[in-house]
This record gives C-alpha cells, sequence and structure tokens, in this order.
C-alpha cells in the first residue's frame, strides 16, 4: 500500500508541470518579438531599473545609474525585461508577463476582484493565464481560441 501511495504522489507530482516565468538578460528594452533571442541587443548597462508607468499611462519608465529618469512612449517598445530578467509583453495598452513559449505562448495577468461581503468590499487579486499562438499574435483568453488564430 505504501508503494502505491508512493508511485501515486511520484505520478502526481510529475504530471503537474509548473513553469517558470521565461527569463532573459535583465533590464532590456524590446522592440520587437526577435529580440528576445537577438545577442546583438545586449542589455544596457546604464539602465538601472524598467517599469510601466501605471495602466492609465502611456510611458515606461527607465531610472538610469546616474539617477536620471526616462520616460519613453508605451507603443514604440514590444516590451521589456525587468531586473529579474522577466519578459514582459505590451498588448492593447496592458503589459503581460511571459511565462512559457511551446505550441502556443503563455502569459500571466493578475486582474483584482471586488466582493461585498455583508457590506464591507473585499478585494481580491487572482493570476490569470492568457495564451497567443505566436509572439505577435493577438492574446486570448483560452488556448483552444489561441490555436484557431490564423493570424502569423
Amino acid at each position: 500500500m505504501r508503494i502505491f501511495l508512493l508511485l501515486f504522489a511520484v505520478l502526481i507530482s510529475a504530471c503537474s508541470a509548473k513553469y517558470q516565468p521565461l527569463r532573459v538578460q535583465p533590464n532590456r528594452l524590446l522592440t520587437s518579438s526577435a529580440a528576445l533571442n537577438d545577442p546583438a541587443t545586449a542589455p544596457d548597462t546604464t539602465i538601472k531599473r524598467i517599469r510601466a508607468a501605471g495602466w492609465l499611462s502611456r510611458k515606461i519608465v527607465i531610472k538610469k545609474q546616474d539617477g536620471s529618469v526616462v520616460r519613453i512612449p508605451k507603443n514604440t517598445v514590444w516590451g521589456y525585461s525587468d531586473k529579474n530578467g522577466k519578459v514582459w509583453r505590451r498588448y492593447r495598452a496592458t503589459f503581460y508577463q511571459v511565462i512559457r513559449i511551446a505550441d502556443v505562448v503563455e502569459y500571466q495577468d493578475v486582474v483584482a476582484q471586488t466582493y461585498a461581503v455583508n457590506g464591507q468590499p473585499y478585494t481580491v487579486q487572482q493570476t490569470v493565464t492568457r495564451y497567443s499562438r505566436t509572439l505577435d499574435s493577438p492574446i486570448y483568453g483560452t488556448k483552444r481560441r489561441a490555436l484557431r488564430d490564423e493570424s502569423k
């Protein structure tokens, strides 16, 4: 019986794949999806930090090593890699974290939902997985719709 439980636990752990987010060189502005694997676009050593300025903002904030701050329009870049090397793609004025690239590309997004319980509002943040066929194709909520997408 113990062997059966051990084999069952190993099988379950092997089947539940946990993917780490796609990581590249940190602090890079990516002008296209091809720049992900392009060694010619080495990280800019003068960049200390890159972040999206906010949900409603149209800028990306770049903090340089010397302390200066540069703001560039979001629509001029495909995405960026943050200080940890996580890749973020811009699609329809929102940034999505690229998780893995396989037959479809997986993204993560955090959605906040507010509920009222006994008159008290509670906000819950949920991680939502989204998909696209390629790095440049539209992002969908289901893998099936992403695979059906014919735009290349």
